[in-house]
């Protein structure tokens, strides 16, 4: 027995290193591409919130414990939110490497850990070899009907396909980009698992899990746990209802997995929602649903699955399977209240989807009938593929698209000398006047604070961007200097399309200047 579970764990390591390997190919091939005119910005896909995640490192290698935006000059509290990165810039500190490449280290631990828990609930769902894997594949590769729309040429409204956009939804696109999406996921399946494994063997140690894993995620993700929560609400729910002996005992348990967020919760309301400034932060942070269409053909395949699966829990009242109903009916539900982060509320929705989908598929082969139960194998594997089809592109499409070298993911190669510069001249607390691409790049590689440069860690974001704009087309007069409070302004390839006719005055002294950039410091 110990030497099957030991092969067990083997093959599994071995199936997670060659997803976390396929996961990377984008960013392999991005590197690959680099030569002596262009660099890889580090990620395939949304190199804002990677420069925004670096920059957090840099700060937490220069040994701070609590935040303070990056991309912004006005003054505000330093608190203990977001907390992931700069762990990770402690981190880095200590063993040594730089922080992309500890980002690098941590996208694959954590992914491997998120594999495990996966692997490790769809184990506590389904008893068959076959099933199990298949949960964990729907699981980890599922996906919608994204890759349909592009061979047919249809968009709903101005929206692209949510399989190629909507990272936080999809296990495969989260692990291929950022640590703490997999950080999070790994504790939301084992929060989970904690709670399912309390019901089944009724040992208080598993609560700690589950409280454990809570406030963990709250440190990472503060809102992702809420949907687990609902899960285990609705499977302690039925659990009582079906035995009532258990109402006391549940009831205790579901209390001591809410009061041990309380905390965190208040904390993470008052800062964000009273302070001046975090205030205005969540005010930008604007991550609002699409139409119920999108999501309709972003998860297209696991539907009628899905149903199928729900209808079967419900009859044959199954508290670990209305869990995960539980889970998908609250994400989807707050995915469509009014409040400002709504799609936010998705992260590893694919997770519920697969596995409920999967219960669902099997009870359709069982009333099918013995026929389609011999071609069970077949049948599995191949609903695998057909949601698995927008992952696959996922990938492969990006690595084409890496190959045309398209201004979202590289940039000139002649801007490092300027950064290193930065880097080593500028004090940790200046500030630095550029346009919002070599902002991002700037406190990215030098650590150092932007006044503009971020959709949301930018305060008053779209007000600022035009300023810069308007500031370089003046030559940056005195005032303008004088409000951004910056004590170093770059000139490089993105600010000569915003100001071809740049001349700079006697308030700007050059200090360095490589082929495609110069760097100044403001005179006071």
């Amino acid at each position: 027995m110990m030497k099957k579970h030991l092969l067990e764990i083997m093959f599994l390591l071995l199936i997670s290193t060659a997803i976390m390997s396929a996961s990377s190919l984008p960013n392999w091939m991005g590197r690959s591409l680099q030569n002596e005119k262009v660099s890889f910005r580090g990620q395939y896909f949304d190199n804002q919130d990677y420069a925004v995640d670096i920059a957090m490192m840099q700060a937490g290698m220069k040994g701070e414990w609590h935040y303070q935006m990056r991309f912004t000059t006005e003054e505000h509290k330093a608190v203990s939110i977001r907390l992931f990165y700069l762990a990770l810039g402690h981190i880095s500190r200590v063993i040594g490497l730089e922080p992309e490449s500890t980002y690098g280290l941590f996208r694959w631990i954590f992914g491997y850990l998120a594999l495990f828990a996966i692997y490790g609930l769809s184990r506590n769902y389904f008893e068959k070899k076959l099933l199990v894997w298949a949960a964990f594949l729907l699981a980890v590769f599922g996906s919608g009907l994204g890759w349909l729309q592009l061979l047919a040429g249809w968009q709903i409204g101005p929206i692209t396909p949510v399989d190629f956009w909507l990272i936080d939804a999809y296990v495969f696109f989260s692990l291929s980009l950022f640590p703490h999406f997999s950080c999070t996921i790994a504790l939301m399946a084992f929060g989970l698992l904690g709670f399912l494994k309390f019901l089944e063997l009724r040992q208080w140690r598993f609560m700690l899990l589950v409280c454990v894993a809570g406030v963990l995620t709250q440190l990472v993700n503060p809102i992702a746990f809420v949907v687990v929560d609902a899960a285990i609400l609705f499977s302690a729910l039925l659990t009582c209802f079906k035995d009532r002996s258990r109402l006391k005992n549940l009831a205790f348990a579901v209390g001591l997995i809410g009061l041990s967020q309380v905390p965190m919760l208040v904390y993470n309301l008052v800062i964000l929602s009273r302070d001046p400034i975090w205030s205005q932060y969540t005010a930008q942070n604007i991550t609002l649903s699409p139409s119920p269409l999108h999501y309709l053909m972003g998860f297209g395949l696991f539907w009628p699955l899905v149903l199928t699966g729900a209808v079967s829990a419900i009859r044959e009242r199954n508290p670990e399977f209305i869990g995960l109903l539980g889970w998908l009916l609250s994400a989807y539900i707050l995915a469509y209240l009014p409040t400002l982060i709504q799609r936010r509320f998705l992260l590893a929705v694919t997770l519920p989807l697969a596995i409920l989908g999967l219960y669902g598929l099997e009870k359709l082969i069982d009333w099918l009938g013995e026929k389609t139960e011999r071609r069970k194998p077949v049948v599995v594997m191949t609903t695998i593929l057909l949601v698995s089809i927008s992952s696959i592109y996922l990938i492969y499409g990006n690595m084409q698209l890496l190959k045309t070298l398209p201004d979202a993911s590289f940039y000139p190669a002649s801007l490092n000398p300027a950064f290193e510069w930065l880097a080593e001249n500028a004090d940790p607390a200046d500030f630095v006047l550029a346009s919002e691409r070599t902002s991002q790049l700037v406190a990215q590689k030098s650590g150092l604070r932007v006044f503009a440069g971020h959709e949301m860690e930018t305060i008053f974001y779209s007000e600022k961007l035009k300023q810069v704009a308007l500031w370089y087309q003046s030559n940056l007069p005195d005032e303008a200097l004088e409000i951004s409070a910056v004590k170093w302004v770059v000139y490089g390839p993105d600010e000569k399309r915003l100001a071809p006719d740049f001349s700079p005055g006697n308030n700007l002294t050059p200090v360095f200047e490589s082929s495609d950039a110069l760097l100044y410091k403001v005179i006071n």
